[in-house]
């Protein structure tokens, strides 16, 4: 992972999705969000994935 220390690359954050258990490891959203914005001809695309991890932020996804 670019400049996460070797301790924090295993972190997991754990989390009720549609009533069951699941989890995100590191790469997980680094992995969406480059899927979200391949579309560059598209900026309301870029901006929205922007929202959709700043508010996963302000929830606690670290």
């Amino acid at each position: 992972g670019f400049d996460i220390a070797k301790e924090a690359q295993g972190k997991v954050a754990k989390f009720q999705f549609h009533g069951q258990p699941a989890e995100l490891k590191h790469g997980s959203v680094v992995i969406a969000a480059i899927t979200s914005c391949t579309n560059t001809s598209n900026p309301s695309v870029m901006l929205g994935a922007a929202l959709v991890a700043k508010k996963a932020c302000e929830l606690g996804l670290e």
